[in-house]
């Protein structure tokens, strides 16, 4: 089930062939280190880099570092790149294309062991991530201002994104019973956000209180009477985003009422009718735009029960 909630939210392209054997001259930096999750300050930082991971790429940006991207994953929608080569998902990276871009750092979130390994033969540093809360997004901010020498500008972005963060957090006032689906075949075939979820941070911060919470994992199949049960007062329902149409479009607030009002008639949040569809792709995104999320989160959260 993870793994294909994983592909669910990456919406992972077709596997592509591996590259058996290539040559590549040794980078300025020596031979290449395979860091996980962890990067130390380098004599030369990497001049062309290949990203597989959306949040990563607007990471480097926000951080100064997001001229030096030669290539992103396919699910990368960040505006800035979008003309660069795209290299695969973070199960079925191209291979061959990477190498040809002739990069020497490779950053990627979560592990995948063939690209490692790739990494080691060509000499290319491999710097794999796993950003799934706000503190490791902060540690990646970190790590990537060493990495690329550029620590004042990554303490700048930390320590503001830090205080409008806590801002946000301090106003909350009493805390409204929510719950959150990231993926859904009409009312069947809920996905819903646990506790072990970014998201379920970020809810809190906007002054939610996740009815699901207590679930360990970060998202879990969801019955229809477990909903019912844990009768939240708001539904946020993230499931157009994780489609990831091109134009962000998707169905309104009142469209997806009338889809769960036949079934969920009782249910606080289709009586109230505070159910909301939501379909901006920063929202699965555990990056610069976190603060844009709780925003997100906290105007459904204030909104009038109709």
């Amino acid at each position: 089930m993870k793994d294909a909630l994983l592909k669910r939210l990456c919406l992972l392209s077709l596997a592509m062939a591996v590259v058996t054997s290539c040559s590549k001259p040794t980078p300025p930096n020596g031979p290449a280190a395979q860091i996980n999750g962890a990067a130390s300050t380098i004599a030369a930082p990497p001049a062309r880099v290949v990203v597989i991971g959306p949040s990563s790429v607007e990471t480097l940006f926000a951080v100064g570092a997001g001229q030096r991207i030669v290539a992103v994953s396919d699910f990368c929608k960040d505006p800035r790149a979008v003309d660069l080569p795209r290299v695969g998902g973070q199960f079925d990276p191209n291979l061959e294309r990477i190498a040809a871009l002739n990069p020497d750092a490779v950053i990627t979130q979560g592990s995948n062991q063939r690209l490692a390994d790739f990494c080691e033969q060509l000499q290319i540093l491999f710097i794999s991530l796993n950003t799934d809360s706000v503190q490791s997004w902060l540690d990646e901010v970190k790590k990537m201002g060493d990495l690329f020498h550029m620590q004042a500008s990554a303490q700048r972005l930390t320590a503001d994104f830090q205080n409008d963060y806590q801002q946000v957090a301090d106003a909350v006032g009493t805390r409204t019973k929510a719950a959150i689906l990231i993926s859904r075949n009409g009312v069947d075939g809920m996905i819903a956000v646990g506790g072990g979820s970014f998201l379920n941070e970020l809810l809190q911060t906007a002054g939610g209180e996740n009815v699901f919470a207590d679930n360990p994992n970060a998202y879990f199949n969801l019955s229809q009477e477990a909903l019912l049960h844990a009768a939240p007062r708001v539904l946020l329902d993230l499931s157009i985003a994780a489609a990831s149409k091109p134009d962000g479009s998707g169905p309104s607030n009142a469209d997806i009422w009338a889809e769960f009002a036949d079934d969920f008639p009782t249910l606080p949040a289709i009586a109230d009718k505070r159910i909301f569809a939501l379909s901006k792709d920063y929202l699965f995104l555990p990056g610069p735009r976190m603060l844009q999320t709780v925003h997100t989160f906290s105007e459904c959260l204030a909104a009038p029960s109709n």
